[in-house]
């Protein structure tokens, strides 16, 4: 994936792409994934800036499940400008939504194609999203160059060191078992090749 990832950063960077342009791009990256690239807008985004969310739509009759990567934009965006700062977190979300949504259709996979039956509080609470979140919090923290060490004094961080940490602050505290259990799988995604992203690959044209 790597070196998907590398291809990718030297496609986009120091182009002005429409968004019919970029999903064709990406159709094509993501095409072994099994993955369907969508766009949608929202009027929250500053004009010229993009985010990415995914899906992972399971079809149990088919024992199988659709991912999908919406692009958002605002409304008025005609193009995007990747700079080397938008290619790089650009393409370090994409494929982070990618990779969370894979984790998904493991988990759907592992229980043939069933729900969990899990009844939970909420989203985040969830033992799916905690590993697929926990698997998001390594990628944030190896992207950061931040050592496993600042989980120790983890609620402490901040959002830029890792959006996904510090959202589980927003909800839980500390001592809260969501939280342990966050903890313990991000360390282990961290410590493992599971964690395999493309923080380690160079910037473009560096």
């Amino acid at each position: 994936m790597k070196q998907l990832v590398a291809q990718l950063q030297n496609v986009l960077w120091h182009r002005h792409m429409t968004m019919d342009e970029l999903v064709e791009v990406l159709q094509v990256w993501v095409k072994e994934y099994h993955a369907k690239v969508t766009t949608t807008t929202t009027e929250e985004l500053e004009l010229g800036a993009i985010t990415v969310h995914g899906m992972c739509d399971l079809h149990i009759e088919q024992d199988s499940c659709e991912l999908e990567l919406g692009l958002i934009t605002h409304p008025d965006t005609v193009s995007v400008l990747f700079d080397t700062k938008t290619t790089k977190s650009f393409v370090f979300e994409f494929v982070q939504v990618l990779q969370h949504e894979l984790i998904h259709a493991s988990q759907y996979e592992k229980r043939d194609w069933e729900e969990s039956g899990i009844e939970s509080c909420g989203y985040y609470d969830h033992p799916d999203e905690i590993d697929a979140h926990a698997h998001d919090i390594a990628l944030e923290l190896h992207h950061a160059h931040l050592p496993l060490t600042i989980l120790k004094k983890a609620s402490t961080i901040k959002k830029e060191d890792s959006m996904t940490l510090w959202a589980y602050y927003q909800e839980f505290p500390w001592t809260h078992p969501v939280i342990q259990a966050l903890l313990k799988k991000v360390v282990k995604y961290y410590k493992s090749n599971q964690c395999c992203l493309l923080y380690t690959s160079p910037s473009p044209r560096d």
